[in-house]
Formats: C-alpha cells, sequence, structure tokens
C-alpha cells in the first residue's frame, strides 16, 4: 500500500514535467519561452445588467429613470444666495421699520424722525468673540425732533428713547444706536438735516417741515 501511494504520488504529475522539460530546453535554446502569439479565447464575465440585456435589469433602469425625471419636473429649485441674502434684507428693513414706530409713538407728537440702518457687518465679527449678543444685530443712527424734548436734558431724551429700544437690545436684534434728540428750533437751529450723514431706512415728518442737508455723525461719542 505504501508502494502504490508512493507511485501514483510520482506519476500523477508527469505532464507537469514533461513541460517543465520542453520549456527548460527552449530556454536553452534562446527559443522564446511562451508563444507571444497566444490569445485567451474565453470572454471576460459580465453582468447582463451591465450589458445593458435583461428583461428585468432593462425594465428596472426604466422605471427608475421615470421615476427621477417626475421628481425633477416636480421639485422647487433650492434657494440661491442672492435669494437668501435678499429675504435677509427684507427681514432686517421690516424690524427697523417696526422699531421706528415704536419710537414715533413713544414721543409723540413726532415733527420729525429718522432712522437709518448703518449696520455694516462688525457685530458677527464681536458675536465671535463676544463682544457681540448677536452675528445678526443691527446699527442705528436715530434722528428724532420733537415738542416734547423742549426743556430737557439731553440724558432724559435718550432716556425715553432707550426704554423703547432696550428689549430689542437685550436680544441682541439691535447692536448699536447712535440719536440725537432735539426740539424743533434746536433742530432747525442746526440747519434742519435730514439725517445723521446717511440715508433714512424710516423717516416720518410732520406737515409743512422743511428739510436740509445731512448732518454727518461718524463716532458714538460725538
Amino acid at each position: 500500500m505504501l508502494l502504490l501511494t508512493g507511485m501514483l504520488c510520482f506519476q500523477a504529475p508527469t505532464h507537469h514535467l514533461a513541460l517543465h522539460h520542453r520549456l527548460a530546453s527552449d530556454a536553452k535554446r534562446g527559443e522564446p519561452v511562451c508563444d507571444a502569439a497566444w490569445k485567451p479565447t474565453r470572454k471576460p464575465y459580465k453582468p447582463s445588467w451591465m450589458q445593458g440585456s435583461g428583461g428585468v435589469y432593462r425594465e428596472m433602469q426604466q422605471e427608475y429613470s421615470a421615476y427621477a425625471a417626475q421628481q425633477d419636473s416636480t421639485r422647487d429649485a433650492a434657494p440661491t444666495a442672492d435669494s437668501n441674502e435678499s429675504d435677509r434684507q427684507a427681514s432686517a428693513s421690516d424690524a427697523v421699520s417696526t422699531w421706528a414706530r415704536e419710537v414715533e409713538l413713544a414721543v409723540a407728537p413726532v415733527h420729525y424722525l429718522c432712522v437709518s440702518d448703518v449696520t455694516d457687518g462688525h457685530p458677527a465679527d464681536g458675536a465671535r468673540d463676544g463682544r457681540a449678543l448677536s452675528a445678526g444685530g443691527r446699527e442705528l443712527k436715530v434722528l428724532i425732533v420733537a415738542s416734547r424734548f423742549g426743556g430737557m436734558r439731553q440724558r432724559e431724551r435718550q432716556q425715553i428713547v432707550n426704554a423703547v429700544l432696550s428689549e430689542h437690545i437685550a436680544s441682541g436684534a439691535l447692536h448699536s444706536v447712535q440719536m440725537r434728540c432735539w426740539a424743533p428750533e434746536e433742530w432747525e437751529e442746526k440747519g434742519s438735516p435730514v439725517n445723521l450723514g446717511h440715508p433714512c431706512s424710516f423717516s416720518s415728518a410732520g406737515e409743512g417741515v422743511l428739510l436740509g442737508e445731512p448732518l454727518p455723525l461718524p463716532g458714538c461719542t460725538e
């Protein structure tokens, strides 16, 4: 049994040995070991779904393509950066108008009122290091002319306005306010300025009020 097993193990690879000897003999004679012209006859396997054949896969592809086209035709267009910016500007304008009307009611009757939105974006930088409550906080310049201010000190006038806007300042919606609060005769002595150096985002004027040139207000401490 042991001998038979050995013979079988020795005889089984005979055709491999013959091939080895032939290749070795070709190499000694300088002949190429492999036939360069030989090419495989078997075609590489390619699934039917990649070939585009096969009824099931074709139907699945057609069904999905139809579904995708239907979804594309009903899908709303994605908002663009320009549309988002327009929405933000509209929202800010509405907020400024609301605040201006609150101030107008608080000091009525108003001879002249001009509220300018002078937001330049620096609250966004302040929000990152804690100097501002909100990145979207607005910055205003407010010119208020009202007969109610007659006989009041400047601080008392400003306290009336600050009391109206304090809630918006505390929430961060309003970042800063520069204001000038004058009685009508004081305003006229200064040339009846139309604004404090920036166009009015909201304005209100009594009947027959004549407006002069802008009066620039460059700094918060002026």
